[in-house]
């Protein structure tokens, strides 16, 4: 099955690479010009992490615990770390990583997702961008945060 995933978050590439290790055929879409466009550090907990040493990427050296009793996200919400299972993950540093073991060529960067075709159908055909390029997949998947444009 090909599935093109648009959007390059952490969800989007971890999709695409367990996707990838399963046998389908993926496509990674990203509005980006690289992937390294947005934020510094990822705060993730202990299943997060685990989930992502559980698809071989070497993360440890992104990663950092942290100490206290709680963290801000970008959000300014507070999340409690009363045991000590939050930990903050280098962005770039993950980002390359899980890049490295997707490959590059199954990633297509500065690509705006625009609509899709045909509109209005319950069975879509393609993806169509900003840039005019086309994307024919079996399965899409919106990756593209919360201000989604995929979703909308």
């Amino acid at each position: 099955m090909k599935v093109a995933i648009i959007g390059s978050c952490l969800a989007g590439m971890s999709l695409g690479l367990r996707l990838l290790n399963s046998g389908h055929e993926v496509i990674l879409l990203s509005p980006h010009q690289d992937l390294n466009d947005a934020g510094s550090a990822y705060l993730i907990n202990s299943v997060t992490l685990n989930s992502l040493r559980s698809l071989n990427l070497q993360v440890d050296s992104a990663v950092t615990p942290l100490e206290g009793d709680s963290a801000n996200d970008y959000f300014g919400e507070s999340a409690t770390n009363a045991m000590g299972l939050l930990y903050s993950v280098h962005r770039a540093n993950l980002h390359k990583e899980l890049y490295r073991s997707i490959g590059a060529d199954r990633f297509l960067l500065n690509k705006r997702f625009c609509h899709f075709e045909p509109p209005h159908n319950v069975h879509v055909e393609s993806a169509v961008f900003h840039d005019g390029t086309e994307v024919i997949a079996d399965l899409f998947v919106g990756a593209d945060g919360a201000q989604s444009v995929v979703r909308e």
